[in-house]
């Protein structure tokens, strides 16, 4: 993210629930700190990459997600992800995900990890459907799920997690 996405983020920002940015930072967070931990500086190590829905000539934000490479074990890096509450359980965060992977591993990363709250299930069910091999480990209140990325994800337990239902 750069300063001059900072308008469409502060407006993507704005449109997420109290939820969204707590279950994203841990804390109620105010939107102008989440925008600019967005926009701020990015070392290296760190990649984000939005999705954005078409409106007319421009497209409107609803979805980022990152990961930042750990500095001591740099084929690790965490991931982030912030999702429009209208796209929840929709496929967006796993779509950024799989975007997220492919730039992890052509820049050497093989394992990403996330963390998040215990009772984010949405969050968890996208990792574990993700089609990625993972390992779980609770720590506290917090699961930290480890994705293998060295070769892409399993696609056909991933289209299958994804795929709608055909009607009976």
């Amino acid at each position: 993210m750069r300063p001059g996405d900072r308008a469409a983020l502060a407006e993507f920002v704005a449109g997420l629930s109290d939820e969204a940015i707590e279950l994203r930072y841990f804390d109620p967070v105010s939107r102008q700190r989440a925008v600019d931990h967005l926009v701020g500086p990015s070392g290296p190590g760190r990649t984000s990459v939005v999705l954005e829905v078409l409106d007319g000539p421009t497209g409107r934000l609803v979805g980022q997600a990152e990961f930042d490479r750990d500095p001591v074990r740099p084929t690790v890096a965490e991931v982030a992800f912030l999702i429009a509450d209208s796209l929840h359980g929709k496929g967006a965060a796993t779509l950024l995900l799989w975007h997220l992977a492919d730039r992890a591993r052509a820049v050497g990363v093989e394992v990403l990890e996330a963390v998040t709250g215990s009772a984010n299930w949405p969050m968890l069910g996208v990792l574990y459907g993700s089609g990625f091999p993972c390992t779980v480990a609770v720590e506290g209140g917090l699961v930290r799920v480890r994705l293998e990325i060295t070769s892409g994800p399993c696609w056909s337990r991933a289209v299958r997690a994804e795929r709608p239902r055909d009607p009976p």
